[in-house]
């Protein structure tokens, strides 16, 4: 679980009252103007093609057609030994799609979002290093607001390496006892919000904050009480108010709770954390014979 969707729960009188992580909105009252999941699209092939692949008109032709997630190659379903045929496969390979965003997002904040890629990452657009990341199971992502321009279409090329590396780790792959993989195994997704807007917890980088932090700070069969952090930055070049409203739902689909913050007002290039609790009366709490979800908007 990303940071992003970080949940606390806490175990009180035998129960626990849980916010479903993937059922978090990021609500903000100038609205994100949405999320697209990089599925379809992608070219792929396992080799280095060098520096060359980032360019747009790059001939990938030969290159396999790919939707994501994807593995680099289909291993074995039981691997062999070193140096034989059935031994996983390590190297360099390469990603490549046509990124283009609307013209109406232009003003708009241009994120990309990498759910998680095996094992080193380089990561371009239109020639240019947007950055490279490290391990592969953690999600990363890329601001790049001013590396595109709304309307025109841009190349995204990804560059992986799932050879053994001493940083990462954790071992050689012939001293491990599973496999790593390969290739962009899980969702990339394109991420246009409005200038003001929720951050994203992974480029926000601040310690607690960033994105949406739920938290219950206490439950029992009679009440609960849950804060929720929203961390709002306003990217615009003027001041900017807004209210956040929060609504939270039982297994039902009723009601539990809501609040709304009171007005806040941001001038340009500021952000801040606002927190909100909301009270919850008589709550489902989560036990493995009733896995109650409450769901937060």
């Amino acid at each position: 679980m990303d940071r992003r969707d970080f949940v606390t729960r806490v175990a009180v009188g035998g129960g626990l009252l849980a916010v479903a992580p993937a059922e978090l909105a990021r609500t903000v009252a100038a609205p994100a103007l949405g999320v697209t999941a990089l599925q379809r699209g992608w070219r792929f092939v396992r080799g280095d093609p060098g520096f060359a692949a980032t360019a747009f008109d790059f001939d990938d032709a030969a290159w396999t057609s790919v939707n994501l997630p994807h593995t680099a190659r289909l291993e074995a379903l039981v691997t062999g030994a070193r140096g034989s045929a059935k031994w996983q496969w390590q190297g360099l390979c390469w990603y490549r799609r046509v990124l283009e965003v609307d013209e109406s997002a232009a003003g708009a904040r241009i994120w990309l979002r990498f759910g998680a890629a095996m094992n080193v990452a380089e990561v371009y657009l239109d020639g240019r290093r947007l950055g490279a990341h490290l391990g592969g199971y953690t999600p990363f992502a890329f601001d790049i607001t001013n590396f595109i321009t709304p309307g025109r279409p841009a190349m995204l090329a990804v560059r992986l390496d799932n050879r053994d590396n001493a940083v990462t780790g954790p071992k050689p792959l012939h001293d491990l006892d599973f496999n790593m993989y390969g290739g962009l195994y899980r969702m990339v997704e394109l991420v246009v919000k409005d200038a003001l807007h929720i951050t994203d917890a992974i480029l926000a980088d601040r310690p607690a904050s960033g994105g949406i932090l739920v938290r219950t700070l206490e439950a029992s069969p009679a009440s609960a009480t849950v804060s929720v952090q929203v961390h709002v930055r306003n990217a615009s070049d003027h001041d900017r108010r807004f209210t956040l409203l929060h609504t939270l739902s039982g297994p039902d689909g009723r009601v539990a709770a809501t609040v709304t913050t009171t007005p806040t007002q941001l001038a340009p290039g500021a952000d801040a954390d606002i927190t909100a609790t909301l009270q919850v009366r008589s709550p489902a709490l989560w036990h493995p014979r009733s896995p109650s979800l409450y769901t937060l908007e």
